[in-house]
This record gives structure tokens, C-alpha cells and sequence, in this order.
């Protein structure tokens, strides 16, 4: 059977998890505050409340693996080589189940490419065990995809999806992220319009450019060869303090810087907000 080794770059974001029932867990509790209130991270991260919208985060796990591949004689270096997928995710509950559904529906797409349930996910994990391409000749993959809290207010909850990504036959693995800011009134996604008022987006990219620089040198970076203009990039996350935007490998300069971030207080931010329930000074 013919191999086909890993094209270069696997599909941005996808998710996790493994072949048993997802393992207890402790709950992950938000903070609740007030949206006009910035809490020290100690208190953040260790004296947790209960929101008053019932939002609770259950941790699971998927993974699954697959050793018994058909390897051809001139890779025998590769030949305890095995396919492996995990999800580490994140399931949301509220008070109002619709919404809590609504944004696990939305989870799972990020993670899957499918709007589903946590079926969906394990699904998605135990199908690493007959991965073929179109051709049908089988992928050779290890993937892994990890859920994390990163804020949540009494308006919204954001969680952040990291990827990694190898196949055989590639130089190196491949890193992505994806944000999701979530209503938690409505379910539905948050977006940088959501936010700021409008035309905000060629003051914003003048001071944000000023900021990357500020944070990541000026060395090395594509817009400052020439090859391409810089432009702020579409994965972002709110926090209490600000917004923090990320890039992806290879979108703002090569392999080796990672994925650059820009962060940006919510008071420099202020003469581009408008009213809005997330971000207030």
C-alpha cells in the first residue's frame, strides 16, 4: 500500500480527546465580577465563584491511537511509528441550557470542523484509527488539541484552542491557536465590530503595529522586510485587562518566531470602544 506522507500544512483548528468514556473531573469555576472590575490574578486563579448565569467548565479527555499501519520496508526506522489524536477540551454549562449547547456546538466545530457534542469529538478522535486521504492512501498523523479558559465576566466566556499538528515525512510540526469569545447571554461569538466603533480598524493597526513592536522587536518580521503589509490578525482574546491578539505559525514572519502576540491594555484601547458589555474602563 502507498503512504502518503503528511502534505505541509494540517488545517488550522481542530480538537480533542480518547477511546473511553471522558474521565471525572474537577469543575473549572470562572470568577465572577463586575465588568468594570480588574481582579488580581491570584484571585482569579484561586478563589474561583460561582456565576450568577451558572457557568461551569468540565474538563475531558479523548485520545486514541493506531500502531497497526502497513509502513514500507525502505522506512523501517519509522516502523514502531503509530497515528495518535487527543482532545483535551472544555464543556460548557449554564442556566439556560440552549445557550450552554449553542456554545459547546461552537466548540466542537473548532475543534472538529462539525457543529456536534462531545459524540462528535470522540468521533472525531477515533477516526485517527482509518485516516485515508481522498486517494485513499493512509495519512500518516499525530495531532493533539487542548482547550483553555482564559477569562470569563458575567457577559462572556473566552477559551482559547491550541493545536499542534505532525506528519511523517514533514521537517517539523505545525503549532496554530484559535480564539472563541463567547455571549454568554446569547451564545453567539463575539466579534472585533462587537467592540469598537466604526472605521476603528486603520488607527487601531497603526497603534497595534506600534505595540508588536514594542513587545517583539523589529527584527525579523515580514512587514518589516517588505514582503507583506502588517495587518492585525483575525484570533483574538478578551480579558478583563485588554484584548490580546494572536497570530498563527507563518502568517507574520517565519517558523522559527512561533505565534507572536500582541497584547493591549483596555485603556489604550479607549477611543475605540464603543458601549458595548465586554470591555469597559
Amino acid at each position: 500500500m502507498r503512504i502518503l506522507f503528511f502534505p505541509c500544512f494540517f488545517l488550522l483548528l481542530l480538537t480533542a480527546c480518547k477511546n473511553e468514556s471522558p474521565r471525572d473531573s474537577k469543575p473549572v469555576q470562572p470568577v465572577a465580577s463586575n465588568n468594570n472590575q480588574t481582579l488580581p490574578d491570584s484571585v482569579v486563579n484561586t478563589t474561583p465563584e460561582v456565576l450568577p448565569t451558572g457557568l461551569r467548565l468540565k474538563a475531558f479527555k479523548f485520545s486514541e491511537e493506531s500502531c497497526d499501519l502497513t509502513i514500507p520496508e525502505d522506512m523501517d526506522i519509522m516502523a514502531d511509528w503509530c497515528n495518535k489524536r487527543e482532545v483535551n477540551g472544555l464543556k460548557v454549562s449554564l442556566n439556560n441550557e440552549e445557550i450552554a449547547s449553542k456554545i459547546n456546538k461552537e466548540i466542537c466545530k473548532a475543534i472538529t470542523g462539525k457543529l456536534g457534542d462531545q459524540q462528535t469529538i470522540k468521533k472525531f478522535v477515533r477516526n485517527i484509527k482509518n485516516l485515508h486521504n481522498e486517494a485513499g492512501d493512509i495519512e500518516l498523523l499525530q495531532d493533539e488539541y487542548n482547550c483553555k479558559l482564559m477569562d470569563s465576566s458575567l457577559s462572556y466566556l473566552s477559551i482559547q484552542l491550541s493545536t499542534y499538528s505532525y506528519g511523517l515525512g514533514m521537517a517539523h510540526g505545525i503549532s496554530g491557536v484559535q480564539m472563541l469569545n463567547f455571549d454568554l447571554n446569547t451564545g453567539e461569538k463575539i466579534k472585533l465590530s462587537d467592540l469598537f466603533v466604526d472605521n476603528y480598524r486603520k488607527e487601531l493597526k497603526a497603534f497595534a503595529k506600534k505595540k508588536f513592536i514594542e513587545q517583539n522587536g523589529k527584527e525579523g518580521w515580514w512587514f518589516e522586510s517588505g514582503e507583506q503589509a502588517f495587518d492585525l490578525p483575525n484570533e483574538f482574546v478578551i480579558t478583563r485587562k485588554g484584548i490580546k491578539f494572536c497570530y498563527q505559525a507563518y502568517e507574520i514572519g517565519p517558523y522559527v518566531v512561533g505565534l507572536p502576540e500582541i497584547k493591549i491594555k483596555k485603556e489604550d484601547l479607549a477611543k475605540w470602544l464603543k458601549d458595548n458589555p465586554y470591555l469597559k474602563l
